[in-house]
């Protein structure tokens, strides 16, 4: 029998619903042969309206399935928000909420941040909705691009209407900031088409099947959006070197980035990309070969490590209870009180202290090592090493502290919300950091609050005779040397020269 596929279907209950056959060549995509869909409706004439508007609904759908995952460029990526833009405009332009709600909303939206994992959860499924509005589908690199503009296209949406609440309803003078939709040409026959995204997904694929740092993926990803907003295009094969030189410029004296973060970091990270695309026979030549950016050797005026007073001054303070009216949460009052005391005596990074889990205390045939690994996290060198815990810290009760932790995270807990240990720890530290600042009072600018016990430890190393081989395998330093890579240096031999470490002495 044949079914009937031009009107709505009622249902016993009386609600009508759609009834469609699926295509052939879609069937095994979709799951089944026949989609069936309530329109959620009584009324026989709103039936009608649901019906054909789910119809050009599902045709959009099939498109979508049929078609490649495409790579947009940033402009086209910000035109596809103008719709999510007009949506908040629509809903809140004449009658907004409270100033006080439009404001929490705001701060809400801002916490999330650009960590891709958190941007996903809160806009994807408005990334979905867009994309299936408009029968696309594309690739990873440029979803990730398209939450992040919806992130701060909400941003934008919600500033105007904390302004339309407070009285003000003139226009947003960003509003027009939105290009026009231009539906993507169909792909020609041949290789794909040179993108950055494209070349910075092919160049992450690389990365990451290497073991390389999740914690690059993003800051790479950085540089590039940085670099196509600035051509304004996104095409590999349209660089000129020129542009890569006025670019850096555009860097140092717009955005007032050092020469040093210039080079190090947007510089070098596009130079991996193009590189990848000329290996890839993607592109002919990089077009950020030749350029140079000059950086003076900037003066010291301090060591990059902390004194001996500022050392105990920090120590000395983490030990102090808290106010009983403190609002700091209870896992950055764990890392306040035990992170210093572990980078002062392993010169552990931040991260990867304060990622430490109940199950990286490990006792090595006697000797208690704290396990630095990137099964807990983030580590730079994408290696594990075992430390050994100084004397005074088992003094000082970090083994008794570890013990009575329930298993896993020391300093924080993971939730379906906040599922990502290295945005986690990274929270952690950066608090301490803080708490460093205003509370230990450790206010010179050019010191970093956490990385200075690296460098303090590498120096306290030197004074009391601790081999360099030894601090370098303790801090998780890796000299590129291929003799390092013979043998190990075991727990034995990291414990008999840690215990040459003093102790602090805070009286």
């Amino acid at each position: 029998m044949a079914l009937p596929m031009s009107r709505p279907i009622k249902l016993k209950n009386g609600v009508y619903y759609l009834q469609k056959r699926v295509p052939a060549d879609l069937v095994e995509k979709v799951g089944r042969k026949i989609t069936k869909i309530s329109l959620r409706t009584k009324d026989p004439a709103e039936a009608k309206i649901r019906h054909a508007n789910r119809l050009q609904e599902l045709d959009r759908e099939w498109a979508h399935l049929r078609s490649d995952a495409i790579t947009l460029s940033h402009k086209d990526v910000v035109a596809l928000t103008k719709q999510r833009y007009a949506f908040f405009k629509d809903q809140f332009g004449d009658n907004p909420p409270s100033v006080a709600s439009t404001q929490n909303e705001m701060e809400m939206r801002q916490g999330v941040g650009y960590d891709n994992s958190r941007l996903e959860v809160w806009y994807g499924r408005a990334a979905d909705e867009i994309l299936k509005a408009h029968g696309i589908k594309v690739d990873r690199a440029t979803r990730e691009t398209l939450l992040r503009e919806i992130h701060r296209t909400d941003l934008q949406s919600l500033e105007q209407v904390k302004r339309n609440a407070e009285g003000d309803y003139s226009a947003d003078p960003k509003a027009n900031r939105f290009p026009e939709w231009s539906p993507p040409k169909a792909p020609e026959s041949g290789p794909k088409e040179a993108s950055l995204p494209h070349l910075f997904s092919l160049w992450e694929r690389d990365h990451l099947a290497d073991n390389g740092a999740g914690k690059t993926v993003s800051d790479f990803r950085h540089k590039v959006d940085s670099l196509i907003a600035f051509l304004d295009h996104d095409d590999a094969n349209r660089i000129a070197r020129s542009e890569i030189a006025q670019w850096c410029d555009y860097l140092r004296h717009e955005k007032q980035l050092s020469g040093k973060t210039v080079r190090d970091k947007y510089l070098a990270a596009l130079r991996a990309i193009f590189r990848t695309g000329v290996n890839k026979q993607m592109i002919p030549d990089d077009p950020s070969k030749g350029v140079v950016i000059k950086v003076s050797k900037p003066q010291r005026l301090r060591p990059k490590g902390y004194t001996d007073q500022e050392a105990k001054q920090i120590l000395r303070q983490s030990k102090q209870p808290f106010p009983l009216d403190s609002r700091v949460g209870h896992g950055n009052k764990l890392g306040i009180r035990w992170l210093p005391w572990i980078c002062a005596f392993t010169g552990a990074r931040g991260g990867e202290a304060a990622q430490l889990r109940k199950e990286d205390l490990i006792d090595c045939d006697g000797i208690l090592c704290l396990r630095i690994t990137p099964e807990a996290g983030s580590v730079k060198t994408g290696n594990f090493r075992l430390v050994p815990i100084h004397p005074q810290l088992l003094k000082e009760g970090l083994v008794d502290f570890i013990h009575g932790c329930p298993p896993g995270h020391l300093f924080f807990k993971l939730d379906a919300r906040n599922s990502d240990p290295k945005v986690r720890a990274s929270s952690v530290y950066k608090k301490v950091g803080d708490w460093i600042r205003t509370t230990a009072r450790i206010t010179d600018p050019l010191i970093q609050p956490n990385h200075a016990w690296r460098h303090r430890l590498k120096t306290v190393s030197r004074d009391c005779g601790i081999g360099s081989e030894y601090s370098e395998a303790i801090m998780g330093h890796e000299d590129g040397k291929a003799s390092t890579s013979y043998g190990e240096i075991g727990p034995k031999a990291l414990y008999r020269e840690i215990k040459k470490l003093p102790f602090y002495d805070l009286e």
